[in-house]
């Protein structure tokens, strides 16, 4: 692609390569040219070659006749500039046209050109402040077709460049991890200086376009072809939510089908992961100035709890916009047409009627409700289902009273919905579009609706017409997924995740983990040249110390930390020891915009406040590193954590990270961040050690108030605070063989009594224990954990069943040494 003075422009490149001309010399005494044709031979004059195309002919000739030497080419070839290769390369012969077009030469040289230098444009599709310029592309080698999009740092923060905005890192960390037919492919993001880049699969027709089509087709074809996209999109946002990440964003225009008639889920910029349990995620701030039409038409799919600003919420957030989807499929119209937030609000209460303490608790704490809110009853979908579908004169003349005195045009839609899609569709209506989210179903439930399966499930679809399914959402018998294992049962809301889904999650994140390194085996990894594991340990200290100061959750920190250590990882060169300061400060920053609850729609100048928390470093200086990291680590920051892991497996042990367990256990797994030993395990592993030292501390701490402390021989192996783990989980959760359980617990056991003092004292690394102190004043540290007798019975709590016979009841392996 062409570069403009920026560096970063795709204009002038609009020439497919098929097309372009063999370069001619022009003779000194030849006819004038044009002036556009003279400027554009300037330019390729002016363009120097890394290789002179004379240098490349000699040299390709010399190697044509030999099939064998194939990779000379490439490597020729690859010398050459992305611009020179297609203007210059391409056009002079028919070899080197196949050698400069071919899908070899591009996944040779990919590594070394830019996104942009390998992609020519076709059509420019939109331009927004938010979004950046978005380009439909053919990529060069493959032909395949691909969507560019280009953020203008500084436009789309009014002005002011702040880093990589938070949708950005997000679609890019998230959707490089995603592979899933039903999910758009993601092939890549650059930053190039005021311009951040991203590369997506193109594909042509949106949702948008496919419900126009619908409404010239016949009922049945148009049910027909309704049930078949909407079961492809169900089975993707399946794959999300297990995935642990939920959309936040579906509407006509972020779905697509592509040319086989395979759905596509797309714009993941409002994306989120979720957190085991469940945290207060991002509320939508109300805006400052007017909504655009593109923001209005994407309320018109959101839920109310979205609206009312309810902090923790889960992915059936996602269900409610799918509900919303299947009404303007099936019937050509949205089922809110909503121009405000309150407007919004108030229509969904007038067809759902108002939610009240009774039916959902939790709404009393959400930032905008209010018991001044009219009061609406409710339609009945089963009621309407049996007026219209079944015709039920007694039904309809009910529903025709509850409608007044100005509600006839909601009932009237709901009854053209019966209409078109039946008793089969009302329940997947029903399944989604309701609003307490307890009663709203799962991608599970709408997938085994009689919707999907309209021939089975007679008795199920015969009760939820009689309205006896009040207490949640049907359980439909005879599933289109397969049958599912038993799942460890789960100490969190089943209204916003079921066991199933939180089990998926966490093994989600376990493959994760294996992929971070290798499979075998956790290497410590290379610390840069002149950089030791106590330097490490001063910057981890530093980035936990700065976390506390801007108020951010322990999860960024830990994040920052992971981020922090990839880093290095990648650095061949010693670090300038001016530098590592502004690297530890960009990490927290980037964990920051990935973890936290964003503000993106205001203008943000993170970087003036991280540089002023932190002291002695610039703006300019952090943002210059933001934009060098995120491209040397890929974008791939939904990574393990040793925090993710504790807080999922608090839940599994139904304990609480806010009891003294909980606090306990938090304070060693912040310990552990310090020292680069731990590298060696995984940090599922260092989670479970970090949970049975905390039951052992507290429950030997509670013991010496009461004077009847824990002595090292007394201990009996029994942990009262551990049963449920214990007997319910350990078994299907610990898998790890009890050498390493072993290994792990020991330096961990090392770390907190004998490196700990030298950490305080010698390096004065205070973050740690300043963030904790409350635990560590009120429970002392129990002096049992060298116990050999004692050590070796709680290795047993994190090991599964297999391996719990080979510990050894005498010395371990690791103290022995």
């Amino acid at each position: 692609m062409a570069d403009d003075e920026e560096g970063a422009s795709l204009s002038g490149w609009q020439t497919p390569v098929s097309q372009k001309r063999a370069l001619q010399q022009t003779a000194s005494n030849g006819p004038a040219m044009s002036p556009a044709k003279h400027h554009k031979q300037r330019r390729l004059e002016e363009s120097p070659l890394k290789l002179s195309i004379n240098d490349c002919s000699r040299a390709c000739r010399a190697v044509w006749s030999d099939s064998r030497c194939f990779s000379w080419w490439l490597e020729i070839f690859g010398l050459l500039g992305a611009r020179d290769i297609v203007t210059k390369a391409a056009p002079v012969c028919k070899q080197w046209r196949e050698v400069a077009e071919g899908k070899e030469l591009w996944s040779f040289v990919a590594s070394r050109f830019r996104l942009v230098d390998q992609h020519v444009v076709i059509e420019k599709l939109a331009a927004r402040r938010s979004k950046g310029r978005m380009f439909q592309c053919r990529h060069l080698g493959s032909g395949d077709l691909v969507l560019l999009r280009m953020v203008d740092l500084q436009a789309t923060n009014a002005g002011n460049d702040d880093g990589i905005p938070t949708s950005f890192i997000r679609e890019a960390a998230l959707l490089s991890e995603l592979r899933h037919p039903n999910v758009i492919r993601h092939f890549g993001a650059e930053i190039l200086d005021r311009c951040a880049v991203t590369c997506t699969e193109f594909v042509h027709e949106s949702w948008a376009a496919w419900f126009e089509k619908l409404k010239a087709k016949a009922p049945p074809q148009r049910m027909e072809d309704i049930r078949e996209n909407f079961m492809q999109m169900l089975t993707g946002l399946r794959f999300l939510h297990h995935k642990g990440l939920m959309h936040r964003n579906l509407k006509p225009e972020n779905m697509f089908i592509d040319q086989s008639g395979t759905v596509k889920i797309s714009d993941f910029t409002t994306t989120r992961m979720l957190d085991i349990p469940f945290q207060a995620y991002t509320p939508e701030n109300p805006k400052e100035r007017e909504r655009s039409s593109r923001e209005v038409r994407r309320l018109w799919y959101r839920c109310p709890e979205l609206i009312l600003r309810e902090e923790i919420y889960g992915p059936k957030v996602d269900t409610w916009s799918v509900g919303c989807l299947f009404v303007e499929a099936s019937t050509g119209r949205t089922l809110f047409q909503s121009e405000s937030e309150m407007d919004h609000l108030f229509r969904i209460f007038r067809l759902l009627g108002t939610p009240t303490l009774a039916d959902w608790p939790e709404v009393a704490r959400a930032r905008c409700f209010s018991p001044k809110f009219p009061l609406y009853e409710g339609f009945s979908f089963p009621q309407v289902t049996r007026a219209e579908c079944l015709d039920s004169s007694n039904d309809l003349e009910r529903l025709l009273q509850q409608a007044q005195p100005d509600r006839e045009d909601v009932l009237q839609h709901l009854i053209e919905m019966a209409s078109v899609v039946g008793v089969d569709g009302m329940v997947l209506l029903d399944l989604s579009v309701t609003i307490p989210p307890s009663r709203r179903g799962t991608c599970e439930d709408m997938l085994q609706s009689p919707f999907f399966s309209p021939r089975r499930l007679q008795p199920q679809k015969a009760i939820w017409l009689t309205g006896r399914h009040l207490q949640g959402p049907p359980q439909w018998a005879g599933s289109v997924l397969p049958e599912c294992p038993d799942f460890p049962p789960v100490a969190m809301p089943s209204s916003l995740a079921n066991s199933q889904m939180v089990w998926d999650m966490l093994n989600a994140m376990l493959e994760q983990e294996k992929r971070s390194d290798a499979l075998e085996d956790w290497p410590l990894p290379p610390l840069p040249p002149q950089f030791d594991a106590h330097a490490r340990a001063r910057q981890v200290d530093f980035i936990i110390s700065l976390a506390s100061s801007l108020a951010l959750r322990s999860g960024t920190a830990h994040l920052a930390c992971s981020i922090f250590d990839k880093y290095l990882t990648l650095q061949q060169m010693p670090i300038a020891p001016g530098h590592i300061k502004v690297v530890a400060t960009t990490c927290l920053k980037i964990s920051d915009s990935f973890a936290e609850q964003s503000n993106e729609y205001y203008k943000q100048e993170n970087a003036a406040t991280y540089a002023t928390t932190a002291g002695s470093i610039t703006p300019l200086q952090i943002l210059r590193c933001e934009k060098e990291m995120l491209p040397k680590l890929r974008f791939k920051l939904h990574q393990p954590t040793i925090l993710w892991f504790l807080q999922c497996f608090m839940v599994y042990a139904k304990l609480s990270i806010g009891d003294d367990v909980g606090k306990a256990a938090s304070f060693i797994a912040d310990l552990m961040l310090l020292d680069f030993e731990m590298h060696v395990y995984p940090p599922s592993l260092k989670a479970h050690c970090a949970i049975l030292m905390a039951a052992f501390w507290v429950q030997d701490g509670k013991s010496y108030h009461s004077e009847q402390s824990v002595s090292v021989s007394a201990f009996s192996g029994k942990l009262s605070l551990l049963e449920h783990w214990d007997n319910q989980i350990r078994n299907k959760i610990c898998r790890a063989s009890w050498e390493t359980a072993e290994g792990c617990l020991h330096t961990a056991v090392r770390m907190l009594l004998d490196k700990r003092p030298e950490w305080a004292g010698r390096l004065r690394l205070k973050a740690v224990e300043t963030k904790h102190a409350q635990i560590l004043n009120r429970i002392p540290i129990p002096g049992a954990f060298s116990s050999r007798s004692s050590f070796l019975k709680l290795v047993r709590y994190i090991v599964p069943d297999s391996s719990r016979h080979l510990v050894p009841e005498g010395q371990t392996q690791s103290q022995h040494n």
